[in-house]
């Protein structure tokens, strides 16, 4: 069970790495084409997409080798644990999957907000962009989701 804390803990770590990944660069390129920062965010952002459904797939795997065979000792114990098990897992995978979607389309939202901003040139753009992040887009990643 440990393990598949730390794989959803993990699925966590690398969406704060790809946010912040994804942070920087619109920060350090306010002053490129308006087409070339919306690109590259937008292929970051699907780069983050397959990374986290990789995760989230490999997550799913590893629960369910985790099953009981029926050729094993107290077969009818263990199916029945694992039944329980498996009903709280797949509660806190729902959730972590349901926040992943919505950090996908608040980040979606964002890129499109950014490259509004780079488009208007706005003077405080850098400022807008750390207050974005900090207001609509960190906040999802501060949400727990334990394995039980």
């Amino acid at each position: 069970m440990n393990s598949l804390q730390d794989q959803l803990d993990n699925v966590l770590n690398v969406a704060r790495e790809y946010t912040t990944n994804i942070e920087q660069y619109a920060k350090e390129h306010v002053t490129d084409a308006p087409g070339d920062v919306e690109r590259e965010l937008k292929l970051r952002l699907q780069n983050f997409k397959t990374r986290v459904n990789d995760q989230i797939s490999a997550l799913e795997q590893s629960i369910l080798r985790q099953a009981p065979k029926e050729n094993e000792p107290d077969y009818e114990e263990r199916k029945r644990q694992y039944k329980e098990f498996l009903s709280g897992v797949m509660a806190g995978l729902r959730k972590l999957t349901d926040m992943m979607k919505g950090l996908f389309a608040n980040l979606t939202d964002a890129i499109c907000q950014i490259v509004q901003w780079i488009v208007e040139k706005l003077p405080t753009i850098v400022p807008c962009i750390v207050m974005l992040f900090e207001k609509v887009i960190f906040p999802l990643l501060d949400r727990k989701y334990n394995v039980k």
